[in-house]
């Protein structure tokens, strides 16, 4: 367990959330898991583990923005009460700037990892970069 009294995630995360729970926390412990997949396992507290717990929060908001765009879009077509077009213009705005932070994001990971997987493949044969 760390100093709050909660025990550490796996693989390396940082705690985002107050509750590693929620659905949005879902979203994001797939995403992680998917990088960990992808990058590898970091050593906690590393700058690995802080960009890919980073790029996981970016989705998240991807994911969120997309579902309240769609569900604009839907109660839009059908006429009844819900959003206006500017909401739904509106709503379009914060996935694209969610989608432009995820893949600037995820771009600065994509450095990160490969250092790390220099100095990585260097540690082993005992080379110094």
């Amino acid at each position: 367990m760390g100093k709050s009294g909660r025990r550490r995630l796996s693989a390396g995360a940082e705690r985002l959330f107050n509750g590693h729970t929620g659905p949005g926390a879902r979203v994001w412990r797939r995403c992680y898991a998917a990088l960990v997949k992808e990058f590898g396992e970091p050593a906690p507290r590393s700058l690995l583990a802080m960009d890919m717990s980073r790029v996981a929060a970016c989705w998240v908001e991807v994911v969120e923005a997309t579902s309240a765009l769609e569900e604009a879009r839907r109660r839009l077509s059908v006429g009844g009460r819900g959003h206006s077009r500017a909401e739904v213009r509106r709503l379009e705005a914060r996935r694209l700037k969610a989608d432009r932070g995820y893949g600037a994001f995820r771009a600065q990971l994509e450095q990160v990892g490969a250092r790390a997987r220099h100095e990585a493949m260097l540690a082993r044969y005992g080379a110094r970069p």
